[in-house]
């Protein structure tokens, strides 16, 4: 046996004798770590999977029918077909306009800021009382600048986007899906059914005010001028803008139809215990292991006693 095989198994042996050292606080470690495991609440997530109507974005329509226009003038309009509703939807609902709608929710900033805990068995909630009281339904958290003691709207826009809510689209399908995640399966659904329907309701009522407002300014074009081909542009173009108006009456899903609508679930999306668990305490484990080798290879050993409490090094 050559010299680097001693040298291995005096380390492994010399470690060994450390080995009260390692178990008691690689212990230690776990339970503690169980116990903040448990404190941390579950958390569901609920999801919906989305496709976008057929029907261009009214900037889109403009640009397609003013190309005959143009081309009447000799100038081509680049990149008409190029921007959909949803792609308009999509911005719209990152924006801090649209979060508006859901600021205004009811109980939307204390399921927010302040929500506690959620018992699946009687399907209650609990609120942090240190900053939200729930019986006054006013808030008494203790903040300081620039926040404010009711959350302001910005707030709650970035705690929502970077806690809560994702948005994903798949670029070779189309499909689009949302989900938020909350520690109340409920209201993770409630939240999402409510946005789902109120970008539609909300596309819709600016595309419907452009395609009215353009009507009028289409019929007003259309009485003043005797020249054959505009009329039959400006009628072409007129008739797209009805096309709007009618297909907001037909239905609710405007911009966004429902492959799958939003999802509820009583299995939790997080936390993954037994994995954090497990990562962990080895991680934990060969910190300790590590620790002891280094004392191993300047020949000592930890020594740890336990009345009285104390640890030191000896020797080996």
């Amino acid at each position: 046996m050559n010299q680097t095989n001693i040298n291995i198994f005096s380390l492994f042996f010399g470690t060994l004798k450390s080995i009260k050292f390692i178990i008691t606080f690689t212990s230690f470690f776990i339970i503690s770590l169980i116990y903040v495991l448990l404190l941390i609440d579950n958390k569901y997530e609920s999801k919906t999977i989305l496709y976008a109507t057929d029907k261009e974005s009214d900037l889109a329509s403009m640009a397609g029918q003013f190309s005959g226009l143009a081309a009447m003038a000799g100038v081509k309009v680049p990149g008409a077909d190029k921007i959909s509703n949803s792609d308009v939807a999509l911005e719209v609902l990152r924006s801090e306009d649209f979060f508006i709608k859901i600021y205004q929710y009811p109980d939307f900033l204390p399921n927010l800021l302040a929500y506690d805990t959620f018992d699946p068995q009687t399907k209650k909630s609990t609120y942090k009382a240190k900053k939200y009281d729930i019986n006054s339904k006013k808030w008494v958290r203790d903040v300081s600048y620039p926040k404010k003691i009711t959350p302001s709207l910005r707030e709650a826009y970035k705690e929502f986007y970077k806690n809560y809510f994702t948005i994903s689209k798949d670029e070779k399908t189309g499909v689009i899906t949302l989900s938020i995640i909350h520690e109340s399966p409920y209201i993770a659904q409630n939240w999402l059914n409510f946005i789902v329907e109120n970008i539609n309701q909300y596309m819709k009522d600016i595309e419907v005010k452009r395609a009215t407002k353009a009507l009028e300014f289409l019929s007003i074009q259309m009485s003043a001028t005797q020249n054959k081909e505009l009329l039959e542009v400006l009628a072409s173009m007129a008739e797209a803008k009805y096309q709007t108006i009618m297909l907001s009456e037909v239905g609710d899903e405007f911009v966004f139809r429902s492959i799958q609508k939003a999802s509820f679930t009583n299995f939790k999306k997080s936390p993954n215990r037994t994995y954090l668990l497990i990562f962990f305490s080895s991680l934990f484990g060969v910190l300790m292991t590590f620790i002891a080798l280094v004392c191993t290879s300047f020949n000592k050993k930890i020594v740890l006693i336990f009345l009285p409490p104390r640890i030191y090094l000896e020797d080996i």
